[in-house]
């Protein structure tokens, strides 16, 4: 298989869709106390994904992968409809406010999805932290559909503003995702790197079912 073939079934392995937390929002049988619950949770990951996206771009050579990064950040970060102020609409949208949303605190399993993400994009080369984002964006675009499709079912979500910031992502990741992709290929060009691309993809993949892991244990409990 080739390399990105290789990291695609790595990701499929974790997909974020097989995990019961998002099976049960499709499904309509998530709480809504537990969609809140979520919603603070993913807010500190949407918060430093910037900075994910930062300490790439300080890595990179000059030339197409760079100013993809940096479209990327750009696109995270400018405007009003910066994703950061999406999300935070879609938290207003479930009965939260920004105060309540800003003051909650990162469980467990969020603080191991963040500070992994940052060490893999900081500390990694550009290719492994690349492999990380795209274990991320590359289901961002089909998560994003379903999302959407179980909010307007099941949870009264009929003004497409609510849900803007999924509606956003199912069409920008795939060019996100695009881009990453490319660049990813051309990192592999020995065994070695290879393989850091495929532990990159991995504990990223990792991390992040466990980060519903964590959003789903209220649902147990």
């Amino acid at each position: 298989m080739s390399i990105i073939e290789t990291l695609d079934a790595i990701v499929d392995e974790r997909s974020l869709l097989k995990h019961p937390f998002y099976q049960a929002w499709n499904a309509g049988t998530l709480p809504l106390e537990s969609l809140r619950d979520y919603a603070k949770q993913y807010f500190h990951f949407e918060a430093a994904f910037p900075t994910f996206l930062s300490a790439i771009h300080t890595k990179c050579e000059p030339g197409a992968t760079r100013q993809s990064i940096l479209q990327n950040l750009w696109d995270e970060e400018h405007g009003d409809d910066n994703h950061l102020a999406l999300w935070l609409r879609f938290c207003e949208s479930l009965g939260l406010d920004a105060e309540e949303v800003h003051a909650s605190e990162p469980n467990a399993e969020t603080r191991d999805l963040i500070d992994g993400f940052s060490a893999a994009c900081a500390d990694g080369n550009v290719g492994e932290g690349l492999a990380t984002l795209y274990a991320y964006e590359s289901q961002a675009p089909k998560v994003a559909e379903t999302k959407i499709a179980g909010l307007r079912k099941f949870y009264g979500f009929e003004d497409e503003r609510d849900y803007a910031f999924f509606s956003v992502h199912q069409e920008i990741d795939v060019h996100h995702s695009d881009a990453e992709r490319t660049a990813v290929a051309a990192a592999a060009t020995t065994e070695a790197e290879a393989r850091g691309l495929e532990e990159a993809t991995r504990s990223a993949a990792d991390r992040l079912w466990r980060f519903l892991d964590g959003a789903y244990a209220g649902v147990c409990n």
